[in-house]
């Protein structure tokens, strides 16, 4: 009989193509199929477990994992565990073999999180016991090699997610598992059903089998899948695993996407990463923030071992070097010629590297800006590093033949910026002060000898320089030390190679461990960078110092007793960056540190100027300049006159200098804050809020019941903070840095309320009257705001908040999904690093943004506009306004002109974050996302607008 066709007949389906199933059967498949756990339980039984397990499995669970989720008081909670572990222990006393009756009890609880506890307490119960009753017979009667095999397969198979306690428990370690355990991590790494890449390193690192396997089996999958942190530990020492890794990663730097696609191949093909994560990885920073992580002396590896990138970072740093000009308008200096000889020497392969940059960079430069300093430069390294036109590309060999006369023009130059002076073996400051250059262990010794000799009551000022280097650590090339009668400069630069780590240690010992008091301005950071030149254990360094003070530390604890002492207000530089918006966490809060320069100090306290000019030359160029020798002496003699006039300054108000300085010395951490300054900052409950709310609001409707016009205003100086708070509420508010620009503001802007306190006041009411309205300086912000608020009769709202750019006060934003951020970094990122459009591959960021559904973007639309990569024409819609990729602008609705993008600010860890939009600033460019803010605000706001940042971070704005 042909059962297809009498299947067919009674319309019943075929089981395994032979019998059909009858209506009553599939009637109890069903029915089956809607039981639930505990009907099964009642037909079937309690489980396949043998007896006893199933009975200890039972009561252990009733006790540590009990059905009835009803708390137990912590008296009922601690009894019940005593009864427990009493429960174990006699049944790890009854049973035959105790390891196999604890591993059994283990596999009889799933790793779920649930049953944790009864995991910790069976794991510490089986610990204590083994320790009192257990002797070495009973020990090599119980875990038998044979034994042992047997377990170790099981923990593998049941997983592990105890495998650490197991392997302790268990003693499974030694040369009789090490072939078993081998064929078992590569089984975990290569399984079809489910690859345990972490679980297989556990193994290897616990049975130290790192020699015994490739990078490509558990390594470099754990990278592709963002496990670093693990990886991290398991090669750190090993110099074999470390460079085979390195080596992978350096593979693809500088190389084509299709390159890169070829290597990822062997990983999407063990499904390790698919073909999106393969892509999303080599285009992400991972690779060079490896390699930067790996490359280092941490982990035993020179820089030759990764070549690609070591080029890439020379080539980098030569195009900083090179076009880095902020500090100088655009203008050449002799700094950035020191910088950039020292970084190319003259034999270096990469010499021919300075003209190309010079020359595409002119081709990227509009035709209407002026191009000749470029052209200059490119004379007058041609001729220094004494290279021939005619090795080079068609552009620049017709160029320079079309220049007869460039060697003497580039002549000239080299005089002009080639100013190399012998190092001054002794000098002197304005004031007399005299100068010593020490570049010998004798001279080190002499100088230590010389301010023992001052008494412990003498005090010294520490400063260093940096060296011009392409390590991404800070490394000291100048240490400067400065009594009050004679300042010594140290060459790092030169003795970090000539002396012996034993004559380091007692240098360090003698001058940071010494009764003489010793002074810096920035004292942890000067502490790394020393460290880090010398290769020294920090900890160990902090441990050595004596009577070490912090200037920035002590200027922050006078400015929390009396702000009067130092007023930064007076600092031209400091009102500057609370303007930009650089220091604003630090003003609002005396919990926090201030972002105080050594320049703000100086202005404030001596009433003088610290040029900083030569802050940025290059300090590992030998010999120096005089004016550069001048500088480093200066920057670590100030530091003891400022001192000292913070002991007048403090002392005139009374206050006990002496016991100040002692109680932070060798205080280097930073401050932050304590449980009873958090506990003072409790966040406004709802109702509060809602209170604050109602007043301010009653009070912005007037008596002919309606809200006032809204207003704008403009801040001085001495109310930065208060005007940040508004702009952050969604007021309209510009800051003056000064009384001249208030001035000016006040006369352009005739609508503009005028919001200060002081001595100014009389002369602000006598230009703009009625427009002046004093705050008090003594009232908190929250006060400050609400009284403006009120005043005004401006109504409060949680829409409003972050409604207004921090940092340019406008209120156009385009709403860009993260598909188009991420288009916009990996496009700038490239071809801000080579000047080249062709680097960047625009094809896959065109279809993600093509395919964008507005649901995964926090509801915002996306749409390509315009499309000509041969061309550079990559423009996107977004909401609120477009988005030019390969020229980074963006153009907000309703604004006039577009504006360039603040894409490289944004942290490449920001754009992958996986937030699905970004507010770029129709006005300045800069970008916002939706977070926490880093909590520099919710203190604040959350007494403002009412909102919780522990129940939602969904309203406040990053930047």
């Amino acid at each position: 009989m042909d059962t297809t066709s009498a299947a067919s007949d009674t319309g019943n389906p075929i089981v395994n193509d032979e019998t059909p199933m009858t209506s009553n059967a599939l009637e109890e498949e069903k029915k089956e199929r809607t039981l639930t756990k505990a009907e099964k339980k009642e037909k079937y039984g309690k489980g396949s477990f043998p007896e006893p397990l199933a009975t200890w499995r039972d009561l252990i669970k009733d006790l540590l994992a009990p059905v009835d989720k009803t708390a137990r008081s912590a008296e009922d909670e601690k009894e019940t565990i005593e009864i427990a572990e009493s429960t174990l222990s006699q049944i790890f006393g009854l049973a035959e073999n105790p390891y196999k009756a604890m591993f059994d009890i283990y596999v009889v609880f799933s790793e779920k999180e649930k049953y944790k506890k009864v995991h910790r307490s069976l794991f510490k119960t089986f610990e204590e016991w083994i320790q009192k009753c257990a002797t070495p017979e009973k020990m090599e009667k119980w875990l038998t090699s044979e034994f042992k095999v047997e377990t170790m397969d099981k923990i593998v198979n049941k997983g592990m997610g105890q495998l650490e306690n197991l392997l302790r428990i268990f003693q499974l370690k030694g040369s009789e598992l090490e072939d078993r355990i081998t064929i078992k991590i590569k089984d975990l790494c290569i399984s079809e059903s489910k690859q345990l890449f972490s679980e297989a390193m556990k193994l290897a690192n616990h049975f130290e089998l790192h020699e015994k396997f490739d990078v490509d089996l558990f390594i470099i999958p754990l990278v592709l899948k963002n496990k670093t942190d693990e990886v991290e530990k398991f090669i750190k020492g090993n110099y074999r695993i470390t460079r085979d890794l390195i080596r992978y990663l350096d593979s693809m730097v500088e190389e084509t996407d299709q390159y890169k696609m070829v290597k990822m191949k062997p990983y999407m093909d063990r499904k390790i990463v698919n073909e999106r994560q393969a892509y999303e990885f080599i285009n992400s920073k991972r690779i060079p923030s490896l390699l930067k992580k790996f490359v280092t002396s941490e982990y035993g590896m020179e820089d030759a071992v990764a070549p690609r990138f070591e080029e890439q970072k020379i080539k980098g740093k030569l195009r900083y070097l090179l076009f880095d000009r902020e500090a100088t308008d655009g203008g050449f200096t002799t700094t950035i010629f020191d910088h950039i000889k020292t970084h190319i020497k003259k034999s270096s392969p990469y010499r021919k590297d300075v003209i190309i940059a010079l020359f595409d960079r002119i081709d990227k430069r509009d035709k209407t800006e002026d191009k000749s300093t470029y052209y200059e430069e490119a004379k007058l390294w041609m001729l220094y590093y004494d290279l021939n036109p005619a090795d080079f590309y068609t552009t620049i060999r017709s160029y320079f033949s079309s220049q007869p006369n460039w060697r003497e023009d580039a002549a000239r130059m080299l005089v002009e910026y080639d100013t190399g002076v012998e190092t001054c073996s002794e000098n002197e400051l304005e004031d007399g002060t005299p100068i010593e250059w020490i570049d010998t262990w004798e001279g080190m010794v002499e100088m230590l000898n010389e301010i023992e000799e001052l008494g412990e009551e003498s005090m010294i000022g520490i400063d260093s320089e940096f060296r011009s280097t392409t390590n991404y650590k800070q490394e000291i090339a100048l240490l400067q030390v400065s009594s009050q009668e004679k300042v010594y400069l140290v060459d790092f630069e030169l003795l970090d190679r000539k002396l012996s780590k034993s004559q380091w240690e007692q240098f360090t010992l003698r001058l940071f461990g010494g009764e003489h008091l010793k002074i810096g301005f920035d004292m942890l950071s000067d502490l790394k960078a020393y460290s880090a030149t010398l290769k020294l254990d920090l900890e160990d360094l902090r441990c050595t110092m004596t009577r070490v003070v912090c200037l920035k530390r002590l200027s922050n604890d006078l400015l929390d007793l009396d702000s009067s002492i130092i007023d930064l207000t007076q600092s031209t530089s400091y009102r500057t960056r609370i303007n930009e918006g650089k220091s604003t966490q630090e003003v609002e809060s005396a919990n926090r540190q201030r972002a105080i320069k050594l320049s703000d100090l100086v202005e404030v306290v001596l009433n003088s100027k610290l040029d900083k000019s030569l802050q940025k030359s290059n300090w590992s160029n030998r010999p120096l300049r005089s004016d550069q020798i001048i500088y480093a002496a200066t920057d670590a003699n100030i530091l003891i006159k400022i001192f000292i006039r913070f002991k007048e300054m403090a002392t005139e108000k009374g206050y006990n200098y002496e016991e100040m300085v002692e109680s932070i010395e060798n205080d280097l951490a930073e401050r932050k804050e304590t449980p009873t300054e958090k506990k003072k900052k409790a966040k406004m409950t709802e109702e509060e809020y809602a209170q604050l709310v109602e007043s301010i609001n009653a009070a912005a409707i007037s008596a002919n019941g309606h809200e006032d016009k809204p207003k704008s205003f403009i801040t001085d100086s001495s109310f930065f903070g208060l005007g940040k708070h508004l702009r952050r509420l969604g007021v309209d508010v510009i800051f003056a840095d000064s009384k001249e620009h208030l001035l000016r503001l006040g006369r352009e802007n005739k609508s503009r309320i005028i919001l200060s306190f002081g001595k100014n006041i009389p002369e602000y009411k006598a230009v703009f009257g009625d427009r002046v309205f004093v705050v008090g300086m003594g009232m908190s912000a929250l006060d400050q705001v609400k009284k403006v608020l009120t005043e005004f009769k401006i109504k409060l709202s949680p829409s409003n908040v972050f409604t207004r750019c921090m940092l340019c006060n406008g209120d156009r934003f385009v709403m860009a999904p993260a598909v188009v951020l991420q288009t916009l970094h990996d496009c700038a990122k490239r071809v801000g690093e080579s000047f080249d459009d062709e680097l960047f591959q625009p094809g896959p960021f065109k279809e993600k943004i093509e395919n964008a559904n507005p649901d995964d973007y926090g509801g915002f639309e996306c749409k390509l506009e315009e499309y000509d990569p041969k061309d550079s024409r990559f423009i996107v819609k977004c909401t609120n306004g477009v988005v030019d990729i390969y020229n980074n602008l963006v153009m907000a609705d309703s604004v006039d002109s577009p504006v360039e993008v603040q894409t490289l600010k944004v942290q490449p860890e920001v754009v992958e974050s996986g937030r699905p939009f970004y507010y770029i600033c129709g006005s300045c460019g800069k970008i916002y996302w939706d977070g926490t803010h880093g909590q520099r605000y919710k203190e604040f706001a959350d007494g403002v607008v009412g909102t919780d940042s522990s129940k939602s971070n969904e309203s406040v704005r990053n930047e």
